[in-house]
């Protein structure tokens, strides 16, 4: 019951690829344990870019973990593999894939930084209208790429 698991999507499932995500179900725990503080606000954030990396994947895992909270909302995430980039975390609502990438870094880069969601979009299998970015802070909307 402390951590949560995000398996790999499987479009074909005798087909197994990658290992699972692992997210803690309540970060109070890792806070309690361990003696360093991650901050996940920006501005907090700013004084120490150093952290900006752990910050990126504790939002992951808490994003991850409270997706995987939501009653009938299967969750999954995209391997990298063949010419595919991976996609964090993958929302699958009905027959609908939604990717979702987690970016926690100061500075987005609307190409570099999108890249997984857009394979995932791009891809014929996938056929979905749009993805989601989530970053640390309110920031002009990029363009529709």
């Amino acid at each position: 019951m402390l951590v949560r698991l995000i398996m790999p999507l499987e479009v074909r499932p005798q087909r197994t690829r990658g290992n699972p995500k692992l997210c803690l179900a309540d970060h109070s725990i890792r806070t309690s344990w361990l003696p360093e503080l991650i901050p996940l606000h920006p501005n907090v954030l700013a004084a120490s870019p150093e952290l900006a990396i752990m910050a990126g994947h504790m939002a992951e895992s808490a994003l991850g973990s409270t997706a995987l909270a939501i009653p009938r909302l299967d969750v999954a995430y995209q391997t990298e593999q063949d010419h595919n980039q991976e996609a964090d975390i993958v929302l699958n609502v009905g027959d609908h894939h939604i990717p979702v990438e987690v970016k926690y870094q100061r500075r987005i880069d609307q190409f570099r930084d999108t890249l997984g969601v857009r394979s995932f979009i791009e891809r014929t299998a996938n056929r979905e209208p749009f993805g989601l970015l989530i970053i640390p802070a309110d920031t002009p909307p990029m363009d529709d790429l």
